[in-house]
């Protein structure tokens, strides 16, 4: 493989990343377009029509996936910046790990759940645009093992980014068992009815894939990215930290409050937050 060629592979992943992201950003107002007309008929065959009675919980629920998939992008997005600056195999690596992270873990989840909609129409594109453009950069990198011994602060920050991985792995597995009834119960409340409720929680089912797979991927690679900061790094990888975890934060937050469902942030994003953004802040101040 020539020079040119990976320089092209690089190019290609960019403007993937970026697109993927977009659309995470989106998918809202996408969801509802002709592009998204067979998903959109497999879902409705699935759960039934209820109409307008569950136009609340349906908005959540695009809101909360649009933003993990902005946020796990952007944490792709990363590991690209890191693989073409450095050639750094261990960003091939790691964005490897988190496509295939994600492609199980969703394409699983969906399936046990009956989606199977997500793994026909949706995740089969990511290997093949993604997957196949990381496949085509593999070559003229270069070990470049972890940074030097990290002090205390990124220590804590790669920790909390692991238990954000593993938050992931919860959402997925745990997200229509009573572990998640005080989520529940306020989520049920935003349908219009009480007759349009299974349909919400049959929804809720199907995108506990996406949403926990995208999660798991995004922490994973924010995990090896802290790993290998190097004291020249550290800012810059603090940065796509803070730039993936917020985009995912606000965006998901936004939606949340703009259909009343306060609840999310409360039990959801706000302990998130706590949870990996205050480490990663400790991070950048502690030099």
């Amino acid at each position: 493989m020539t020079r040119s060629t990976s320089h092209c592979a690089y190019g290609g992943l960019v403007a993937v990343c970026v697109g993927f992201a977009i659309l995470g950003v989106a998918l809202p107002w996408a969801y509802r377009s002709f592009a998204f007309a067979a998903y959109r008929d497999a879902v409705e065959h699935a759960i039934g029509d209820p109409g307008s009675a569950i136009d609340r919980a349906r908005t959540l629920l695009l809101g909360i996936t649009g933003g993990s998939i902005a946020g796990k992008w952007i944490a792709h997005l990363a590991l690209v910046d890191a693989l073409i600056r450095r050639r750094a195999r261990w960003a091939w690596r790691a964005s490897m790990t988190g496509m295939l992270m994600w492609l199980v873990v969703d394409s699983s989840v969906s399936l046990a759940h009956g989606a199977w909609w997500n793994v026909v129409l949706i995740n089969g594109a990511v290997p093949l645009l993604f997957g196949a453009l990381l496949l085509r950069a593999r070559t003229g990198l270069v070990e470049d093992g972890p940074g030097p011994h990290p002090d205390r602060a990124l220590r804590w920050a790669r920790l909390a980014l692991l238990a954000g991985a593993g938050s992931g792995m919860f959402i997925a597995v745990c997200g229509t068992t009573p572990l998640f009834g005080p989520w529940h119960g306020p989520f049920d409340a935003l349908t219009a009815d009480a007759a349009s409720r299974p349909a919400a929680r049959a929804l809720l089912a199907s995108v506990l894939g996406p949403i926990g797979g995208s999660t798991l991927a995004q922490f994973v690679m924010l995990a090896a990215l802290v790993r290998h900061a190097g004291a020249r790094e550290r800012g810059r990888t603090l940065a796509w930290c803070a730039a993936s975890i917020l985009t995912w934060a606000v965006y998901d937050s936004a939606w949340s409050f703009a259909v009343g469902a306060a609840f999310n942030v409360a039990l959801v994003n706000a302990p998130a937050l706590v949870l990996t953004a205050a480490p990663l802040a400790w991070a950048a101040w502690w030099r």
